[in-house]
């Protein structure tokens, strides 16, 4: 079962308080707790956030790779913050990467689109070139047919 709590230090307690004995569990739990309380009250209220509750409890229960201490075997861990900050330094190295890529095939499909209008342009003359050989062809053509005299 996850936390049910507002921040971790709230389910802390909750699940390390005994309600038949009016205590915690043991005196590490009640311990643990307790810096857990003395480091939240050392913030301005202010940053009493339920973020900065949830730093305190890792920091104070302390974590291993692959494993959420003190929360019970059900609960995945969240992700470190420095695997965090590693994947999104990949991610914006990748995206760069991808961007400068699309950059320079954009300026292919500019040059590309620039070279075939200027082969439309090229074509269009020839056109014009060619009819106007076609009809001087036809004029001497019809000039040295027989019967035209």
């Amino acid at each position: 079962k996850g936390p049910s709590s507002s921040n971790l230090v709230n389910f802390y307690k909750e699940t390390r308080w005994s309600k038949k004995k009016g205590a915690f569990v043991t005196p590490m739990t009640e311990t643990l707790y307790n810096n857990m309380i003395e480091k939240l009250d050392e913030m301005e209220l202010e940053e009493r956030t339920d973020e900065a509750a949830n730093i305190i409890f890792r920091d104070v229960i302390g974590h291993r790779s692959g494993y959420a201490r003190g929360l019970g075997v059900s609960v995945i861990p969240e992700p470190r913050p420095s695997s965090m900050s590693a994947q999104f330094e990949h991610l914006a190295q990748e995206n760069e990467k991808h961007k400068n890529e699309a950059m320079m095939y954009k300026t292919e499909l500019d040059d590309l689109k620039r070279e075939v209008r200027q082969l439309l342009v090229w074509q269009q003359s020839y056109d014009q070139r060619m009819n106007l050989f076609e009809c001087d062809l036809e004029r001497v053509s019809n000039r040295d047919t027989p019967g035209n005299v």
